[in-house]
């Protein structure tokens, strides 16, 4: 009877064993950051050094636009609806163009733009940004759906409000 039990535990022992080296899936790389051929980042076809994206190819409506300003930390400290500097903007994600619609006099309609991504975080940078707060500050596009999308602009440099240092920006919040 021992010989039995034995014998058993065995074979349960080797189950498990054989059990357990099972093929899995093949673990995938993670992606590089740094565009390589063919890549999706954020659902994004990177070939290249060409990031496109579909989802922009459309007349996008602003519903709101906010001002913002961010600690340190990228928190939002405070913010407050401000009026829209334009009323609608027109994309063409293959000729990378975009069209400003309702914008102030004296500012350029249209223009053109390039797509960039960051540690997972897709950007936007317009030949002539209605948005642009100073020269370095970026524009990034946090979603992106086929019928909405948010920007926010953040200003590089910081100013002093209520005795903090904060960086100024805008959230502009698009439907279609």
């Amino acid at each position: 009877m021992v010989f039995y039990n034995k014998l058993l535990l065995i074979f349960a022992v080797s189950c498990i064993l054989l059990g357990s080296c099972k093929l899995d899936d093949p673990m995938l790389p993670v992606p590089n950051p740094n565009f390589n051929t063919g890549q999706l980042v954020l659902g994004i076809t990177v070939v290249g050094k060409d990031i496109n994206d579909d989802y922009l190819t459309h007349a996008w409506k602003v519903e709101t636009t906010v001002e913002q300003y961010y600690d340190k930390n990228d928190i939002v400290v405070s913010g407050k609806s401000v009026p829209n500097k334009f009323s609608s903007i027109s994309i063409n994600d293959k000729t990378k163009k975009c069209t400003f619609n309702g914008l102030a006099p004296g500012l350029d309609p249209e223009g053109y733009y390039i797509l960039s991504t960051s540690y997972n975080v897709l950007f936007i940078a317009i030949s002539d940004n209605p948005f642009a707060i100073d020269i370095e500050g970026t524009t990034r596009i946090s979603n992106l759906t086929a019928r909405a999308m948010t920007w926010i602009v953040i200003a590089s440099t910081p100013v002093i409000q209520n005795g903090q240092a904060v960086r100024k920006s805008y959230q502009i919040i698009f439907s279609r």
